[in-house]
């Protein structure tokens, strides 16, 4: 008698957004009123009241050109994706979720004889960024293309772009970032999935004057 593959019938399904909270602390968000198992959006009904103006449309991208949203390898849809540019091509960060912290450079000179201090700014540091995606492998296998691209980019030895509507807000025009650290954690029991978390910093391009 043959062996039943109970195994090999067995779908694989995960919870994009959970699997991030899970190994890179981060959740990601899907666009409002999106069904989590569907293309399009259901909003409720509401009543019509003449002379009353029409709901604004939601905004498809930044006035940069740069898209607020698009849909996951699951077919569902996720807000702010997430693209790095490179000597590589283009590469598409899948489930992305982004955060951007900056910091000032602020001399404390204390007061004799009063309380506080005065406050004299040297600079505005160079933007940190924290970057997690997930890589969904196709048929239920574990996404080894996608890793070893994961793995090129951070090998680079040169700025890249980053482009999201984030980034594209709070960065300057010419900024690009350096990855300092990439990091694949453990995932347990999902085979066909692979958090990547990255940490970089910008690095704005600066024109050498020589008089």
């Amino acid at each position: 008698m043959a062996r039943y593959d109970e195994y090999g019938r067995m779908p694989h399904r995960f919870d994009v957004a959970g699997l991030l909270l899970d190994a890179a602390r981060l959740r990601g968000k899907f666009y409002p009123g999106m069904l989590l198992g569907g293309n399009a959006a259901r909003y409720p009904a509401v009543p019509s009241f003449e002379g009353m103006p029409d709901a604004p449309a939601l905004r498809t991208e930044t006035a940069g050109g740069v898209p607020i949203r698009k849909q996951d390898a699951l077919g569902r849809w996720y807000f702010m994706p997430v693209w790095i540019r490179s000597s590589l091509g283009e590469v598409e960060m899948p489930c992305a979720v982004i955060s951007v912290t900056g910091k000032k450079r602020i001399v404390e000179t204390p007061l004799i004889g009063r309380r506080g201090a005065v406050n004299e700014l040297i600079g505005v540091d160079s933007y940190e960024v924290e970057l997690a995606c997930a890589l969904i492998g196709q048929g239920g296998n574990y996404p080894e293309t996608e890793v070893k691209r994961m793995r090129d980019l951070y090998e680079l030895n040169e700025a890249v772009e980053l482009v999201s509507a984030l980034t594209d807000l709070v960065f300057e025009t010419d900024d690009k970032i350096v990855i300092e650290s990439i990091d694949l954690p453990a995932m347990g029991g999902a085979e066909d999935v692979q958090v990547v978390k990255m940490k970089a910093h910008t690095d704005a391009a600066v024109e050498l004057v020589i008089e």
